[in-house]
């Protein structure tokens, strides 16, 4: 077990060192950085996840994320925001969604708009997923506002006994923290 750990971790590893000094090296990653996002709907500006897991299997997983809205196609896009979760085995909490206005104001979306919902699988098939969906309704949210979420998942117990599965999106940060036995 601690070896597979081990081994995840330093493919991950090594994947981000790559990843981070292929994108400083290359004239390519240059130019990334000076790309312009005016035309962008949605520029998510920061995109965090913190993975922490327990050796029974049990964890958490953080996310934080902050989008800036510039069109009003990202008003639509981001105006609810869908949490999908398995329940039998993770609960989602949110800790806030909040927007901030051009002018500094911050309008927090209260904890009442957050709806528990069956998954659209769950709705067509009920017997083969336990799929569940928080859906938040972002209040207040407009163009050149700045939409900041933050929310852990959860997980109750493993599906795969002896085993951590992580799944990464490219985010720009990530935080890998193994806490089993002897770690």
């Amino acid at each position: 077990m601690r070896t597979r750990l081990l081994a995840v971790a330093a493919l991950l590893g090594f994947l981000a060192t790559s990843m981070f000094s292929t994108a400083q090296s290359s004239p390519l990653g240059k130019q990334a950085n000076k790309l312009d996002d005016s035309q962008e709907a949605v520029v998510l500006e920061l995109y965090v996840t913190r993975v922490i897991w327990g050796a029974d299997g049990t964890g958490t997983r953080e996310t934080t994320a902050v989008f800036r809205v510039q069109a009003e196609s990202g008003v639509q896009g981001l105006a609810v925001l869908t949490f999908p979760y398995t329940s039998a085995n993770e609960s989602v909490d949110v800790d806030y969604v909040r927007v901030r206005k051009p002018d500094g104001v911050m309008i927090v979306t209260p904890a009442y708009t957050i709806q528990d919902m069956p998954g659209n699988v769950t709705r067509v098939a009920p017997m083969y997923s336990d799929i569940h969906e928080k859906h938040i309704t972002v209040k207040a949210l407009g163009v050149g506002d700045v939409l900041g979420v933050h929310g852990p998942i959860s997980h109750s117990e493993t599906q795969c006994s002896g085993a951590v599965l992580v799944g990464v999106l490219v985010p720009r940060k990530f935080d890998l923290e193994g806490r089993g036995a002897g770690a």
